[in-house]
């Protein structure tokens, strides 16, 4: 779980900014895990949390550049791109990162696939060469604790000593 400790919106050259800060705390059972989201038997999102910036991008209260949309994702233009082409993939229900994942949330996490692949053949010219990388956890570069990938393209991300 996470407690919204600060938030701003700040101006820039390209528009708004929106920073936040968290503190962090681990859930204490499991009924702390499913409060991170709420779903009806159609898997209808019910609720978003409060302090989560997708979740107000996701409702239309945070403005943003869409990209793409799907019934399970939303795809907007990064504000701090990492390459020529650099989208993220934001499924449309809060759960923190896959070490929340429930078997119910598996259209949602599938559908990131579809939509990566709508990406490459709709956004990229003939080469289709692409990234797509997510972080799961504060220790691993997750800034937003809401579950998303990084769709990154045009550029090679290896090419400055990264490596796998």
């Amino acid at each position: 779980m996470a407690e919204l400790v600060d938030a701003r919106v700040s101006k820039t050259r390209s528009g708004d900014t929106v920073s936040v800060r968290l503190r962090l705390s681990a859930p204490n059972s499991d009924h702390e895990i499913q409060k991170m989201f709420v779903m009806d038997r159609t898997n209808s999102i019910q609720r978003y949390s409060d302090s989560c910036v997708f979740c107000k991008i996701l409702q239309g209260v945070i403005p943003c550049k869409k990209v793409y949309e799907t019934e399970f994702s939303l795809v907007v233009e990064d504000i701090h791109p990492k390459a020529p082409i650099h989208y993220l993939i934001i499924p449309k229900i809060h759960i923190e990162n896959l070490n929340f994942y429930k078997p119910e949330l598996a259209d949602y996490c599938n559908d990131v696939v579809v939509v990566a692949k709508f990406l490459a053949d709709n956004k990229l010219g003939a080469v289709k060469a692409f990234n797509l990388v997510s972080n799961h956890g504060i220790e691993s570069g997750q800034s937003v604790l809401h579950l998303h990938w990084h769709f990154l393209a045009g550029k090679n991300i290896y090419g400055g000593g990264f490596s796998l």
